[in-house]
């Protein structure tokens, strides 16, 4: 059996210098900025080494923030673009003016995220990010570690678990709704999810406590 862990990576700084929190956001979203993480205390660290003790490789994204949380951990690390966030723009689902409007109301915005999601209206579409999770789930397939750790991002992550646990989700988008309304974050930093591969089969097993 495999033990698969997915992490969200530590939090970093999303405030960008010389731009406003919208146009901070949309420079980290489109990857035009990657951002580092901000300075993680000593239990942090701890409790991300104890989480990831028995690890025998770590699959990260190609990001900064992803490489970065990656740094703490004494394990073999596979740096990947397939463990990226979703890729959109925040004109997909609001724009500058409404984001002030609601006086920077980040759960407003990430509201409005999530229906252009189930919309099929971001960037990249329901299908590819589900492509995208299978071929995730392809990488390991016939990895000979018990234990791996996927260090990612929170939305997709939050994907990733309704594909596990929900599989009419893979052809319907609005079934997210069943397990997060988006009106509050996906997972704290370096919380997760934890499923089982056994036979081939991927099953869903935890929500990962966060730091």
């Amino acid at each position: 059996m495999q033990n698969i862990t997915i992490i969200r990576s530590l939090p970093y700084k999303y405030e960008v210098e010389g731009l406003d929190l919208y146009d901070s956001f949309e420079a980290v979203a489109t990857r035009k900025i990657d951002p580092e993480i901000l300075l993680p205390t000593v239990s942090q660290i701890e409790s991300l080494k104890k989480i990831t003790d028995s690890t025998d490789v770590v699959y990260i994204s190609d990001t900064r923030r992803a490489r970065e949380t990656a740094g703490f951990l004494p394990k073999p690390i596979i740096e990947t673009k397939l463990l990226r966030e979703v890729g959109y723009s925040m004109d997909d689902f609001l724009d500058k003016n409404s984001f002030y409007e609601m006086d920077c109301n980040v759960n407003y915005a990430r509201k409005k995220f999530f229906a252009a999601y189930a919309d099929n209206r971001l960037n990249e579409t329901h299908h590819g990010v589900v492509r995208r999770i299978e071929q995730v789930f392809a990488t390991f397939e016939h990895n000979d570690k018990e234990n791996i750790v996927l260090i990612s991002h929170g939305f997709f992550i939050k994907l990733i678990e309704a594909y596990v646990r929900l599989p009419e989700f893979r052809t319907d988008p609005k079934k997210l709704f069943t397990i997060y309304d988006g009106g509050y974050p996906t997972y704290k930093f370096a919380g997760g999810i934890c499923l089982n591969r056994n036979h081939g089969i991927i099953q869903f097993n935890q929500i990962l406590e966060a730091i």
